[in-house]
């Protein structure tokens, strides 16, 4: 009966299976179950199988070559053909590389141009006298210095009473925060 390729690899080593990683035993042993079955095939089926068969010893050779590759003695010829075969490949590259650059700086600028726009309407920030008026619309009468820096007022907290356009506001002696009152004018 014909040897497989990962068959001819182990008796050409004198490899014992019993020394290989857990997985490649049981892949092999699954192979040879496989193999025992092409004796119960018929003629379409065997050779399904057979070709199935082909492909997994394929794929368990190289699994055994990768994994004994550094015990190897005939190795340094594949080696170094495989490098011959890699160059054409990465010379095949630089060809589809100019295409994505051409295509990049066009949306790059449509984004550019873009941006300014939006970005010149959020500049315009409240005022000190329309962050109080939020303030007491939302039902808030006392509020924290550094609340107010934060909603971005731009007046000195430095004194107990502030005069901001309709609104004062008063810290008493040894208070923290600020009480928002409205002027009657």
């Amino acid at each position: 009966m014909k040897k497989f390729p990962h068959q001819q690899f182990i008796e050409d080593n004198n490899l014992d299976i019993q020394t290989f990683p857990e997985m490649l035993q049981k892949r092999i042993k699954g192979f040879d179950e496989l193999e025992e079955d092409l004796q119960h095939t018929t003629d379409e089926d065997n050779e399904k199988l057979i070709s199935k068969l082909e492909t997994l010893s394929h794929e368990l050779a190289e699994d055994l070559e990768e994994h004994f590759e550094e015990h190897l003695e005939n190795n340094d010829q594949e080696e170094d053909e495989q490098p011959e075969i890699t160059p054409e490949p990465i010379q095949e590259e630089p060809t589809p590389e100019p295409e994505p650059e051409v295509q990049e700086p066009e949306p790059e600028i449509q984004e550019e141009v873009a941006e300014p726009d939006p970005e010149s309407e959020p500049v315009l920030e409240p005022t000190d006298e329309e962050i109080l008026e939020g303030l007491l619309n939302s039902k808030k009468s006392h509020v924290s210095p550094s609340e107010l820096k934060g909603r971005g007022f731009k007046t000195s907290l430095n004194e107990k009473r502030i005069l901001v356009g309709k609104f004062c506001l008063h810290r008493g002696k040894y208070d923290t925060c600020y009480k928002i009152i409205l002027k009657s004018e």
